[in-house]
């Protein structure tokens, strides 16, 4: 279960923000969550913009905008935030509280001085429990309409010849982007060394200069970044949360797969309510509503 809980003004938001209430329905009845939504600009302790060069200096103050909201599921306290920057990027920001859902530390493992694979002593007879957290977001990016396409764009190695090279060393070893456009619904990971990026894109809207309109996918900047299931094929989750598996799934918009899983999956993991699985059916997405 999930309560969106009430913001206490100067801890969880600050005391000048602006608060909405929330809907959530629960038990067939439609509650009211008033101040559950905080809305505030923040000032960043870096800047935006700084150059200096030899008789001036530019500078510009990071200001960016908030949204935020408290879920509390089980033991912990989500702070979810949608951050908007004036340089035109948005990012999406989770931080995780509460207390330590324990598990039994054995007497018998405190004879045999055994060292505990699954987690950290942390009193007498309790140890912390090791699992992964998953957090899923569903973004519909509409790059000047609605008919668009995923791109990897690689960075790789590149060896070429070039006219104004000299005959003692007549190749240079340099790099090059590959682009290369995600042609099916698919799930993909973040690259190593950041080698590939992932952008959206409209192939028929081009600026002044003829490059195509599109925003990147990157991963986040907090810690734990990027998320996915350690676990391959669990056991314990079977089919009810195959979006754990990749940092990143393109599929074509339907309005009938509003969510990526139910919280009733747990009932009959192998043949859940919501199957994120059944999404992925190799469908053509270039130039599609993503």
């Amino acid at each position: 279960m999930t309560i969106l809980l009430k913001k206490y003004i100067g801890y969880d938001c600050p005391v000048y923000a602006t608060y909405l209430p929330t809907l959530y329905h629960q038990g067939e009845t439609t509650f009211i969550n008033k101040n559950s939504i905080c809305i505030f600009e923040y000032t960043a302790d870096h800047p935006l913009h700084r150059h200096t060069a030899a008789h001036y200096v530019t500078i510009s103050r990071s200001q960016y905008l908030v949204v935020r909201s408290v879920s509390t599921v089980g033991n912990y306290d989500y702070t979810i935030e949608y951050l908007f920057y004036l340089d035109g990027s948005i990012e999406v920001k989770v931080r995780a509280s509460g207390f330590v859902f324990a598990t039994a530390w054995p007497a018998s493992r405190e004879k045999s001085k055994r060292e505990n694979k699954y987690g950290y002593r942390v009193h007498d007879a309790a140890s912390t429990s090791m699992h992964d957290h998953v957090l899923n977001f569903k973004a519909d990016l509409d790059i000047a309409g609605t008919a668009n396409t995923l791109e990897r764009v690689s960075i790789e190695p590149y060896k070429k010849s070039y006219p104004w090279y000299d005959n003692d060393d007549p190749m240079a070893n340099t790099m090059h982007l590959v682009r290369n456009p995600i042609s099916s619904e698919t799930g993909l990971n973040w690259a190593a060394n950041s080698g590939s990026m992932f952008v959206v894109l409209n192939n028929d809207s081009t600026n002044a200069w003829g490059e195509k309109r599109g925003y990147r996918i990157a991963p986040g900047t907090g810690m734990g970044t990027p998320p996915h299931l350690t676990i391959i094929n669990s056991t314990r989750l079977g089919r009810s949360a195959e979006y754990t598996a990749k940092d990143l799934w393109v599929v074509k918009q339907k309005d009938t797969e509003p969510r990526s899983a139910n919280p009733m999956n747990y009932l009959e993991p192998d043949d859940p309510l919501v199957d994120f699985g059944k999404f992925v059916d190799g469908e053509d997405i270039e130039q599609e509503d993503l």
